[in-house]
């Protein structure tokens, strides 16, 4: 494998045929002409594109592999304070414009608590951790 730095070069690689395909972003490839989506890597279609399988249904569990956005804070952080600002968060998701807008780029709404997005973190650093020891990934 050859590393190719960002999505739009290997996009530019993908149109221009020196690399067969690419796993990116979704709204890199979804508004290209020239390209054309296989698969999404998460559990479900994505409601951009209804038309395009998730990766179970294609075949691929083991490629579900969503990107996610959350709000941090320093460790230690009183929970009232998290609590509200999980409260702001999850209204500014209840607004329309901006659930259309993450859908826009292929992504859903995702309300959790400061407990579920913890647990998040700790399943993908389980997930992703054991994937590199696997694979014996190491920095170039």
């Amino acid at each position: 494998m050859c590393p190719i730095a960002g999505s739009a070069p290997a996009t530019a690689d993908v149109i221009g045929g020196t690399i067969e395909g690419q796993i990116a972003a979704v709204p890199d490839i979804g508004r290209n002409e020239r390209l054309r989506l296989l698969m999404i890597t998460a559990e479900r279609r994505a409601a951009r594109w209804p038309e395009v399988p998730a990766a179970p249904e294609a075949g691929f569990p083991q490629l579900v592999a969503a990107n996610w956005f959350g709000l941090s804070g320093p460790a230690g952080m009183p929970a009232a304070v998290a609590e509200r600002i999980n409260a702001a968060l999850v209204a500014a998701l209840n607004r329309e414009e901006m659930a259309n807008r993450l859908r826009d780029l292929g992504a859903e709404p995702n309300r959790m608590t400061p407990a579920d997005y913890t647990a998040l973190i700790r399943a993908d650093i389980a997930r992703w951790g054991r994937l590199v020891r696997e694979a014996d990934i190491r920095p170039d």
